[in-house]
């Protein structure tokens, strides 16, 4: 008999606003991530990404593409991240208690960079990527990353 793989789906956002990423610390930990969380049963991933950032930080966006997956196999359960682009409507924030941040923060292309070198942003290839294409996000991050788009959400699959 087969076993079936149980991965946690965690949907994360790269925000933009005015040239700046925003960023959070959760659970005590010495990184940076992007701001998300886990997938609820029945939404969609872009669902999802709206919803954590509202809950999270009380950040209004607007949904870009898909502009990266990673998958992490160590710990209890296995994880596969989705990370979109999207514009946020201002750089007001609330940080939310219970949602086990610690801190919040909008950082330009210098600090994202001195993160990095610090390993002290993951997932590092993530800011990686971002870093490469730091000039081309921060003109408009609604345009598609990708040629096509990689993301489609359909009913009944």
């Amino acid at each position: 008999m087969v076993q079936q793989a149980q991965f946690k789906i965690r949907v994360g956002v790269i925000a933009v606003c005015q040239n700046r990423v925003v960023l959070v610390r959760q659970n005590n930990r010495p990184f940076w991530v992007t701001p998300g969380g886990t997938l609820e049963l029945g939404e969609t991933l872009a669902q999802c990404a709206v919803r954590e950032l509202q809950e999270e930080l009380a950040l209004p966006i607007t949904l870009g593409s898909l502009i990266w997956v990673g998958e992490f196999l160590g710990g209890k359960v296995p994880a596969i991240d989705m990370v979109f682009l999207a514009q946020a409507e201002t750089q007001t924030i609330t940080m939310t208690l219970d949602e086990n941040l610690n801190a919040v923060q909008w950082i330009g292309r210098e600090a994202m960079a001195t993160l990095l070198a610090a390993e002290a942003f993951q997932p590092r290839r993530l800011g990686e990527t971002l870093l490469t294409a730091w000039d081309e996000i921060m003109e408009n991050p609604l345009k598609p990353y990708w040629q096509h788009d990689i993301y489609a959400s359909e009913a009944g699959l």
